[in-house]
């Protein structure tokens, strides 16, 4: 249920949303049983790329301070409690213990294991553009496990929920960069608004190459019998719980991260300009 990762962020910790101080035992149970720790560690390290790509189209290059920034941005101490937290806000009222119960076991737990081995090796650019390619070749022709892979997609709604907060994320993005003075006044939020709608295809396209290299590439050592009960736990009551909690908390992050990274790109061009 792991879905699509899109990160950015800005350093000012003072500008980000307070966590909540205490988080409850079941929430960090149910953290550690989905390997949120480890997909924390491996958003931190796509998001230093994409900061990276931030200089490269804003302001040139990074350098020292820069890097610098982007340390302080991806602390996976906040990162962990602002997922936490919105955990336990979407998850208040439900069977935690339907969902733990089936993560303490397998498939669950397995499954678990093998996405966070995938994502893992996908951050390397030639593992991750081979598993797309594989992907792509495997939907082309399905098989029958990938036929219940794309039953997995569809009953997660993960290709529409991805798109969905991909273009958030980068409205959010820009607005960032509106918010903190980039523009100029050459543009307004209405236009930016216009301008990430008509991304939407393109992010639709990338969303669905990575979706379903990561999913071929993640579930290839599970068996039809595996993936049948991953589906079926997914059409629980507390599997829907579950898969949209996970995407609330994932887009409210990245929103926050993505419209603070916007305005210390804004900072930094003007820093550029003098």
């Amino acid at each position: 249920m792991m879905n699509a990762i899109r990160a950015v962020a800005f350093s000012c910790a003072a500008a980000m949303p307070a966590a909540a101080e205490v988080q409850p035992a079941e929430m960090e149970e149910l953290f550690a049983l989905l390997g949120q720790d480890q997909i924390v560690e491996v958003m931190r390290q796509e998001s230093f790329a994409y900061g990276e790509n931030i200089a490269e189209m804003f302001f040139g290059a990074g350098d020292a301070a820069w890097d610098a920034q982007l340390e302080a941005i991806y602390r996976a101490d906040w990162m962990r409690e602002q997922l936490i937290s919105g955990f336990a806000r979407e998850l208040d009222g439900e069977d935690l213990g339907a969902i733990t119960a089936y993560f303490e076991t397998d498939p669950g737990a397995r499954i678990v294991e093998l996405e966070v081995a995938a994502r893992t090796a996908m951050l390397d650019d030639a593992v991750s553009d081979a598993a797309k390619a594989s992907g792509a070749e495997a939907l082309a022709d399905p098989s029958a496990k990938m036929r219940l892979i794309q039953e997995f997609v569809e009953v997660n709604d993960l290709i529409e929920m991805n798109v969905v907060g991909g273009m958030n994320g980068n409205y959010a993005f820009f607005m960032g960069l509106l918010d903190n003075g980039a523009f100029e006044g050459q543009t307004t939020a209405d236009t930016l608004l216009s301008d990430v709608a008509n991304q939407e295809a393109e992010i639709r396209a990338s969303t669905t190459e990575w979706i379903y290299g990561f999913l071929n590439l993640a579930y290839s050592p599970l068996s039809e019998a595996d993936l049948e009960n991953y589906i079926a736990f997914s059409r629980t009551e507390a599997g829907r719980a579950l898969n949209k909690a996970l995407f609330v908390a994932y887009d409210d992050l990245f929103n926050a991260l993505n419209r603070a990274v916007g305005a210390a790109a804004a900072a930094r061009m003007k820093q550029s300009e003098l």
